[in-house]
């Protein structure tokens, strides 16, 4: 599957899952590094969708302030508009927004702070690692602590877990957010990890169960995979993420993401800052599968 001819891209380092029995592990240095081809999407926006590709740019009008996630006021605004972004894109018939990440520091400043200890990491970096935030059976865990009783009329229809990706700043000054085209992925490339929080994920992720059970999928290198990302981002544009889809006749269920070093990166640049809000959404009016 190759990408249109006439469009641009870049050089860079994708993390990739490693075995144990080779020496994989959670560090960078314990991964699979390969360089991948990043094209370029501007101007062919269009051409990419959430159910074809498994992500998709949208326009949008809302003013995201990280000062107001801590106020339960501004907060559940936020969140109602950011469901307002995912209900145009899909049709979805309901869209709940459970959480968020606020990300504001810079991938060297993040390392530093893993190095002394995880749990005690008090903001959070780019994750530099080829994921899907839920592997499908953590996607029935994470609906399942999130609608408790519910869940299982929930899941009579269709339903699907998008994330919402916006940055604070234009442009995207480092490590942007590549994303892997959902049909160059194969099943087998999707490796199951439990889910463990440490540090300011346990606050983000509060209430959401851990361990066997609840996973999320790591990445294997297929040579296959198409790697993309918008250049200059701006802040009244959002990335939506399917990570998960009940739907099995052939959509795009996941879309693997990682952030990556821009070539000729300036170092000495401000961190990239951006909040990542996750939303189960519903069709009411479409078959569970």
């Amino acid at each position: 599957m190759s990408p249109p001819v006439n469009r641009t891209s870049v050089p860079a380092t994708i993390n990739y899952y490693l075995d144990p029995s080779l020496g994989g592990g959670e560090t960078l240095s314990k991964l699979e590094p390969h360089e991948m081809q990043i094209h370029d999407i501007r101007g062919s926006e269009g051409d990419f969708t959430l159910d074809t590709h498994g992500f998709q740019v949208v326009q949008h009008g809302v003013r995201v302030d990280p000062e107001d996630f801590a106020d339960d006021g501004r907060r559940e605004n936020l969140y109602a508009e950011t469901a307002g972004i995912v209900k145009k894109a899909t049709g979805a018939s309901r869209v709940m927004p459970i959480s968020h990440l606020h990300r504001q520091q810079s991938h060297v400043d993040s390392v530093a702070a893993k190095s002394v200890s995880p749990d005690s990491m008090k903001t959070i970096g780019p994750a530099m690692v080829a994921h899907v935030d839920q592997s499908y059976q953590g996607a029935v865990a994470l609906l399942n602590d999130k609608l408790a009783s519910e869940a299982e009329k929930a899941s009579r229809t269709r339903w699907a877990i998008v994330n919402v990706w916006i940055p604070l700043h234009f442009p995207v000054p480092r490590e942007p957010l590549a994303v892997c085209d959902a049909r160059s992925v194969d099943e087998q490339d999707l490796v199951e990890q439990a889910l463990v929080f440490r540090g300011a994920f346990k606050s983000a992720f509060k209430g959401v169960s851990q361990g066997s059970g609840c996973g999320m999928w790591k990445v294997r290198y297929n040579s296959k995979h198409q790697w993309y990302y918008k250049s200059h981002l701006g802040t009244q544009e959002a990335i939506l993420l399917k990570i998960f889809d009940s739907k099995l006749d052939g959509r795009a269920r996941r879309c693997p993401h990682s952030a990556f070093k821009l070539p000729n990166q300036d170092e000495k640049a401000p961190a990239r800052e951006s909040v990542e809000t996750r939303c189960l959404v519903f069709w009411d009016d479409q078959s569970a599968e």
